[in-house]
């Protein structure tokens, strides 16, 4: 089962010269609270994963993952988006069993990181992540995010599915 899991957790890596990403070279730490455009884009998580660890190091903000097949997105943020988006790449961590319904998780596994493009949406002060996040949920309406309320998640323990058969 293990197998199979990495399996597709490696499933559909690419060439890294095919790359389709772009990245702001700002260094700016914020962004008008009515920008509908992302700070960075990073076309294809799968091969941009050591630039889009290094280049969020220390940063807080909010992020969004694109399924590039679906057009499905999730949000989130973090106060620090370099560690949040570190676990996201780690097989252990997308496969635990806490996080049994996590829609965007089991979606990466599925799907594989060559079929997401991770968007920064912008970078912020920890103290707005709450409110900005609630922004960006209430805009965009992502489809993977169980949770519609910003902060909600603090007290919320994802649960496994129990099987139908």
């Amino acid at each position: 089962m293990r197998r199979s899991l990495q399996n597709l957790f490696n499933r559909g890596s690419s060439d890294p010269s095919s790359s389709n990403s772009s990245s702001s070279n700002s260094s700016s730490n914020s962004t008008s609270s009515n920008s509908s455009s992302p700070v960075v884009v990073y076309g294809n998580a799968d091969i941009m994963k050591q630039r889009i660890l290094s280049e969020n190091k220390g940063k807080s903000g909010i992020y969004l993952w694109r399924n590039l097949i679906t057009g499905d997105t999730y949000v989130g943020r973090s106060s620090d988006l370099s560690r949040r988006l570190q676990q996201y790449f780690q097989f252990s961590y997308l496969s635990h069993p806490d996080r049994g319904k996590s829609l965007i998780c089991n979606a990466l596994l599925h799907y594989g990181y060559s079929n997401f493009a991770l968007e920064v949406l912008e970078y912020c002060d920890t103290t707005d992540l709450v409110s900005r996040e609630q922004y960006y949920l209430n805009t965009l309406a992502p489809i993977y995010n169980i949770l519609k309320d910003a902060g909600s998640s603090l007290d919320y323990k994802h649960t496994a599915v129990k099987s139908l058969g």
